[in-house]
């Protein structure tokens, strides 16, 4: 018999600023625009893993083994945008928070037979 068990503790961020610049088909400058996103994340993940293999003769063996995982996450996101004309003047200003929970789950069962043919260990 085997088992596997682990703990998992991600807690990260990313911050990410975008500029973009767009220009009038003459080559002058017409508008931007100007982003930061700042998402932060934590995340606690549990797996486990058990198994057990049953000896039924000198060359037969069943076994069976079970395992899964559970992951709930958060997130939090801080989303600050501005819009920008030719002069670089910001003519709107967006703020948005936005902020989710996600449950990741998996499970899966094997069942396996092994047959010995001879002395020699062939299967």
């Amino acid at each position: 018999m085997f088992s596997n068990f682990s703990w998992n503790q991600n807690n990260n961020y990313q911050d990410l600023t975008i500029n973009r610049y767009y220009y009038k088909s003459d080559g002058t400058y017409n508008s931007g625009f100007s982003q930061n996103s700042y998402i932060k994340r934590k995340s606690r993940g549990q797996n486990a893993r058990v198994g057990v293999d049953y000896y039924m003769s000198k060359k037969s063996t069943l076994g069976v083994v079970l395992s899964g995982f559970i992951n709930p996450s958060r997130s939090g996101i801080l989303n600050n945008a501005e819009i920008l004309d030719a002069t670089d003047t910001p003519t709107a200003l967006i703020n948005a928070i936005s902020e989710s929970d996600r449950k990741w789950t998996n499970g899966s069962a094997n069942l396996n037979y092994s047959y010995k043919i001879d002395e020699k260990g062939k299967n």
